[in-house]
């Protein structure tokens, strides 16, 4: 299973240089932009995001269609998730919430229960 950041890339918008760090884990794509390097840690065995905008992009084997999720960061929360589990975790003021994002080869991230705790942009249901 694919870890590992496959590319870094860095682009300019109108507010300043933005950074996207893009890498899989098996099936899922997770792509992390943030406005500085230092908002990112991501090793062979765990990916922390402070600040970001999360993507996360899901292919079932032998599906045709790609399922996704897209959510912002507040500067105080962090996304992380671990090699080998099936759910992320969004931590807020020190109180850690888990999202399970596969169930049986099915992408469910909780919408009603993200929406919660951070501000989704776009989602396939």
């Amino acid at each position: 299973m694919n870890w590992l950041i496959q590319k870094t890339e860095e682009f300019s918008t109108e507010k300043g240089k933005l950074y996207a760090y893009i890498g899989f884990h098996g099936s899922m794509k997770i792509t992390l932009e943030v406005s500085s390097r230092d908002q990112v840690h991501w090793t062979e065995n765990v990916v922390h995001a402070r600040g970001a905008f999360v993507f996360i992009d899901y292919t079932a084997p032998n599906a045709d269609k790609e399922q996704m999720v897209h959510f912002e960061l507040d500067e105080d929360q962090v996304f992380s998730i671990r090699r080998g589990q099936n759910f992320f975790q969004i931590e807020t003021k020190g109180r850690k919430k888990a999202f399970c994002y596969l169930s049986n080869g099915t992408f469910i991230p909780d919408s009603k229960r993200l929406r919660k705790q951070v501000t989704v942009h776009d989602q396939l249901d």
